[in-house]
């Protein structure tokens, strides 16, 4: 595991470039090669790690598939950047592109097929995947795309002024520091432990959790909406989701008053609806009014008075809407499915915002790992047997329901069409849905307003 700080806690080493292989077969005794699925894990860029306690891949193994996990640097190790040669930018992101070429060459010594992986992620790990469908100029390693709770065009993906944010590190950690010398500032890095760096990630996270987008540098990436909406990215079919309502519990491990914390949000947002807009680029001197109509979508009066509607703004603005234009923008060029996991599990978090209820960020993950922290009680094991067919069916044949299964109810999943969009809500039962969360009209509103070139939506 990468070093991160957890519970003011410092865990894992910088000898952290380990990647784990899963094979459900000895590849000695056959010659058959199976699907493989190299999975990016989460965690905000600055925790989580590959390995087998969070992650233990036993359901793929009933279904045939190779998995490979993979860890990656984290925090400022793995995306500070200088904007030059002096700390290149997505070291994280490089780690993940260089276990992917390890995987594909070698993997068909463990029993999988090179010419068969599908890149996978959850969160920070599914907005890694999409920057990877942005490398039109790397060689083309896989064949398929899962995103879970994450893409690209997220607003948290986005780093504003690498270098600015770099140099702000810098004079953090050494008071006197005034240089604007990349060389200088490697120093001042190299020379505090990780653990002041991590305290520094801790304190001011804002700095450096985001990938750095550089159109003009070979480490960088072009603007990932206007490059998935023109069709500059790898054409491989893609299989996106989100959780019903990712924003109604606390991200990872913030502990303290959620209803607290969610309400002064909300009070800000009604003071300053300019906050509404956050990173989204639609021209400052138009943000407060921007924000005011944003906020009729979800609310007649204040957020204040009415915080289901602000939770259903946090998880769309956070996650869904840029989700489902991910989608959206694909289905021009590539087969597209979209889901929505909405069971909520009786290990799941209760909703501590009356009058809403829903699915969280991350409560999905149990269903397709087995995770040491949470049991599945055995009358929703059928929920986690459906998930990872699902996930393996998109593996293997690149269709979520390739054909009628009793496991999946005997349900038909349609692909995305541009500016129709159906997608499969996964709670108890199947239930093909269109329109989620009202998304036409709100991308009408947003695509009136966004300043192009458009990075994040």
């Amino acid at each position: 595991m990468c070093p991160q700080k957890v519970s003011f806690v410092v865990i894992g080493n910088e000898d952290c470039l380990y990647l784990n292989v899963y094979t459900p077969v000895n590849p000695k005794n056959t010659t058959k090669r199976l699907p493989v699925f190299f999975w990016i894990h989460g965690g905000a860029f600055v925790y989580g790690g590959g390995g087998y306690l969070m992650q233990n891949p036993a359901y793929f193994m009933d279904e045939d598939v190779v998995v490979v996990t993979t860890n990656y640097r984290l925090g400022i190790l793995g995306f500070l950047s200088t904007e030059d040669s002096v700390i290149p930018a997505n070291l994280g992101l490089k780690d993940q592109r260089l276990a992917l070429g390890w995987t594909y060459a070698n993997i068909d010594r463990f029993g999988g097929d090179p010419k068969n992986i599908v890149i996978g992620g959850e969160s920070a790990g599914a907005g890694s995947v999409g920057y990877h469908l942005l490398e039109i100029h790397e060689k083309p390693m896989f064949t398929g795309a899962f995103l879970g709770s994450g893409t690209s065009m997220n607003t948290w993906t986005y780093q504003q002024n690498p270098k600015e944010r770099a140099f702000t590190v810098g004079r953090k950690l050494d008071k006197h520091f005034d240089s604007t010398d990349s060389a200088s500032l490697l120093a001042i890095l190299q020379n505090v432990t990780v653990a002041n760096l991590l305290q520094i990630c801790t304190e001011e996270q804002k700095y450096f959790n985001w990938i750095a987008i550089q159109p003009e540098d070979k480490n960088g990436y072009n603007p990932p909406t206007d490059s998935i909406e023109n069709g500059n990215f790898i054409k491989v079919p893609v299989l996106l989701g989100f959780n019903s309502e990712e924003l109604l519990c606390p991200l990872g491990s913030r502990s303290g008053n959620h209803y607290k914390r969610v309400y002064e949000q909300a009070l800000e947002a009604d003071l300053d609806p300019s906050k509404l807009v956050g990173v989204i680029d639609i021209g400052k001197q138009n943000a407060t009014q921007i924000g005011i109509e944003l906020r009729k979508f979800y609310t007649n009066g204040s957020f204040t008075n009415d915080l289901p509607a602000f939770v259903r703004y946090l998880s769309e603005y956070n996650f869904i809407t840029a989700i489902t234009k991910h989608a959206d923008s694909a289905s021009q060029f590539v087969f597209t499915y979209l889901y929505q996991f909405s069971f909520k599990s009786s290990t799941a978090r209760k909703s501590t915002i009356p009058g809403i209820e829903g699915t969280c960020h991350g409560e999905d993950l149990p269903f397709y790992w087995t995770d040491y922290r949470v049991k599945i009680p055995e009358n929703e094991r059928i929920i986690a047997k459906r998930f990872v067919r699902i996930i393996s069916n998109f593996i293997k044949h690149k269709s979520p329901m390739p054909q009628l299964d009793p496991l999946l109810e005997n349900a038909t999943w349609p692909e995305v069409r541009p500016n129709y969009i159906q997608y499969m809500n996964f709670g108890e039962h199947f239930k093909v849905e269109k329109n989620p969360r009202s998304f036409s009209i709100k991308a009408e509103f947003l695509d009136k307003h966004l300043v192009k070139p458009i990075y994040v939506y």
